[in-house]
């Protein structure tokens, strides 16, 4: 019964929070044709953002089907088991670089910042 749990607490709140990114962004988009020209370059970029870190959860469905995989007994591997957690360690490091390449106040600090440093 646990790994049907698990599995099921796995996909319901990775697809609860993807429908509400989806609706986020719908409503950025809308509010966004009511702005200002400047103002909506701006809000344009946090839609790029938006739009990019959707994919997220796809990474994460990747490595769940790979545990999924080890689950069923297909394949067996330590790996895999562990592929769910290293997934998810990886989207605090991705999240941020998305916002460091989309919007230009964390991108100019980013770029300044390896210059300064050396990449």
């Amino acid at each position: 019964i646990v790994p049907r749990i698990s599995i099921c607490s796995i996909f319901l709140i990775y697809s609860f929070g993807l429908v509400t990114i989806f609706i986020t962004r719908k409503r950025l988009f809308a509010t966004m044709d009511k702005l200002k020209y400047a103002e909506r370059t701006n809000h344009q970029l946090f839609y790029r953002s938006l739009t990019v870190q959707m994919l997220l959860p796809l990474a994460y469905i990747f490595g769940s089907s790979l545990w999924f995989l080890d689950v069923v007994g297909v394949v067996h591997s330590r790996t895999l088991q562990r592929s769910v957690l290293t997934v998810r360690n990886l989207f605090a490091l991705v999240a941020p670089l998305i916002n460091m390449y989309y919007i230009p106040p964390y991108k100019k600090f980013a770029t300044s910042y390896r210059q300064k440093y050396g990449s």
